[in-house]
């Protein structure tokens, strides 16, 4: 056995001499500068709400916005994004769409347009004027050859969508509203207004036609007509109203549970019908046994600015919801158990990478060239594709953590989060999978929560306390292993205080610190035998190592020291040229490249072997609300950083 532990330790010493001897020899001596994008939008308000939905299938579904756009997405997949483009005028908003096939849907504006157009191919949609004195409100499409919309003045518009110009116009509720259309035969229409039902034929604009009193007194907000002899109508209060069109006494009213505020309904079957409403929420019920219905939350981030705003349900098994950030939600009805973790905003085409502003941006975290993840405040992440660019994925964190503050994705699979427990003061972190559905949390006493964690591995990582001195029991560091989060390792270094941390290798990290708090250079596999060493510098805000020999560590103050982790030499010290401010995030692309971002958003390149020796680059089109996140910079090729505003932007830089 001990000449087995004599082996192992000669390799590990092997293992070492390689290491520094491949960062050190044959790298070229000068940093290369960085060829910043254009911002690449991570904020929701890139273009507009989603205002419907349409899914001719359980892989497709088309979503219609206030913007003029449009976006064909498989909810099933990831990533959903299928097509988007621009189907109405810049900014006029898409109040309802139809599909009748994977290449063939129609849709309304306010503007009084209809729109038909292929969603693989948007750019291509036609659009004609068909309700030149009041905007369009509703749409329904007994057959690809027939289409009805309803406006504002009281008009249903029927036309073929091949042919829109030989529309015929038939006065419905002449001078009032109508908002909502159903038609289930190409002879048969229902349109309603507040408490009214009109039934006609929708071929012939001057027959006669039946009114039905509905008895309600909140606006209709959704319709179905799952015969020609039974409709089903919804209105804001969650009031149920079912309904032989054709026969005015058939009206049967009742209250579904928990449907208040409702905006859209549809029903996948005679037996089931799906309503969301304001607050993010779904209700399932059975239109003939409203009051036992069965209602959840299908947006877990409570349904900011508006909540769901339009449903389409393929199948009773499977049904997808958009709201007014322009995110799509898919989700078995019937409980609501969310079948696709998507919150994808489908709201514009690559390369708007709409995901995160619901919280200051945090962290970024790289697990390869083609993979980067985002974390902001609240626990939300977006997963990309830097090299293109294009979302990935993008979800909410469950958990105890209510402030978020650091991000490391060692694998594609796996991701670690920490921050602060929601209990207030403790360090807790959460474990998942950027783009799958696992999540598991642990939590342990650290005072202060966590502000540093690096995972050199898919098995061992290591946080930092910025205050752990103060609490008995508590730790400045602390190793585990993110799959098996049962009791964690404290290192021995309980100093707290610690701000940064950068890992070079599997086998080395530093922390650094505010406060004089010492560095400590450790094994995160045996952190007992860590060194602690005071720098001259103090307040420090962010480390990076480029090898296991130097690291570069940026303060408050706009100063930079380079100095030699494992005896704590200060190397140099230099201000960075033109900085007055933080240095918040610093990266090293490679062991002759490294990147700083000060909190006026501009970026240094400095070769960390001449590190007095800055390059001063402005990033292009500067953050508009914030500036860089502290973790929000990272280098995921010797070619190409990666910076995240705190506002969501996105700024890639090239070499």
């Amino acid at each position: 056995m001990l000449g087995a532990v004599r082996v192992l330790r000669t390799s590990r010493s092997l293992i070492w001499v390689l290491w520094v001897l491949a960062l050190w020899v044959s790298v070229p001596s000068a940093a290369a500068a960085f060829r910043w994008s254009a911002s690449l939008q991570l904020d929701p308000y890139t273009r507009g709400a989603m205002n419907a939905v349409s899914c001719v299938s359980a892989s497709r579904c088309v979503a219609v916005d206030s913007a003029g756009g449009e976006v064909g997405f498989d909810p099933t997949a990831r990533p959903a994004l299928v097509a988007a483009g621009q189907i109405a005028a810049s900014g006029v908003t898409v109040n309802a769409v139809v599909c009748v096939s994977a290449v063939r849907c129609t849709a309304v504006d306010e503007r009084g347009e209809e729109i038909t157009f292929d969603p693989t191919r948007p750019g291509q949609a036609r659009r004609s004027l068909i309700s030149n004195r009041s905007p369009l409100h509703g749409v329904a499409c007994p057959s690809p050859a027939q289409c009805t919309a309803i406006n504002g003045r009281g008009e249903a518009i029927t036309f073929d969508p091949a042919r829109p110009r030989a529309a015929t116009v038939a006065e419905v509720n002449p001078g009032g509203l109508l908002t909502r259309v159903a038609c289930p035969s190409t002879t048969q229409c229902t349109a309603v207004t507040t408490g009214v039902a009109f039934t006609f034929d929708p071929r012939r604009p001057g027959a006669s036609m039946t009114t039905v009193n509905l008895g309600s007194s909140a606006p209709p907000r959704g319709l179905v007509c799952l015969t020609t002899a039974r409709c089903i109508m919804i209105d804001a209060a969650g009031g149920l109203m079912v309904f032989d069109p054709v026969t005015p006494a058939t009206v049967t009213s009742a209250a579904v549970a928990g449907a208040g505020s409702v905006r859209w309904l549809t029903c996948p079957a005679p037996t089931m019908c799906v309503a969301v409403n304001t607050a993010g929420g779904e209700v399932t019920f059975d239109p003939a046994a409203p009051g036992a219905a069965s209602s959840a939350s299908v947006d877990p981030a409570g349904a900011p600015y508006g909540g769901l705003f339009g449903v389409a349900c393929p199948s009773p098994a499977q049904c997808t919801a958009v709201d007014y950030t322009g995110r799509e939600f898919t989700f078995a009805p019937v409980g609501a158990a969310i079948s696709s973790a998507q919150m994808i905003d489908v709201n514009g085409p690559a390369p708007s990478l709409s995901s995160v502003y619901h919280g200051n941006v945090f962290a970024l975290s790289c697990a390869s060239k083609r993979q980067c993840s985002v974390l902001d405040s609240t626990g939300y992440v977006a997963t990309f594709d830097p090299a293109r660019p294009r979302l990935l994925a993008m979800r909410r964190l469950s958990g105890p953590i209510s402030d978020y503050a650091t991000l490391s994705c060692p694998s594609a699979s796996l991701c670690v989060a920490a921050g602060a427990d929601s209990r207030c003061c403790t360090g807790s972190v959460t474990v998942f999978d950027p783009r799958g559905l696992s999540i598991s949390s642990g939590n342990w006493v650290n005072d202060g929560g966590i502000d540093a964690l690096a995972c050199v591995s898919p098995s061992v990582c290591t946080e930092a306390s910025p205050n752990a001195s103060s609490t008995a029991g508590a730790h400045g560091l602390v190793t585990f292993d993110p799959t098996h989060l049962g009791s964690p390792v404290t290192t021995g270094q309980d100093n707290g205080g610690y701000s940064a941390m950068a890992c070079p290798s599997i086998y080395q990290c530093t922390a650094v610190g505010a406060y004089a708090v010492p560095e400590v250079t450790f094994d995160p596999a045996a952190p007992a035998r860590g060194q602690s060493h005071p720098l001259p510098d103090t307040y420090l805000a962010s480390v990076a190592c480029p090898s296991i020999k130097v690291c570069l560590a940026g303060n408050e103050f706009g100063q930079v020291q380079a100095f030699a982790p494992r005896s704590g030499r200060a190397l140099a010290s230099t201000r960075i040229t033109g900085s007055s401010q933080v240095v918040i995030s610093l990266a090293c692309a490679s062991p002759v490249e490294c990147l700083a971002v000060d909190d006026n958003n501009r970026a240094y390149v400095v070769n960390p072997r001449r590190p007095t020796a800055w390059t001063v680059e402005t990033i292009a089109n500067p953050p508009r609300y914030g500036r860089v996140a502290g973790d929000a910079i990272a280098c995921p090729t010797e070619r190409e950083c990666v910076v995240v505003a705190a506002d969501g932007q996105l700024f890639i830089g090239r070499a």
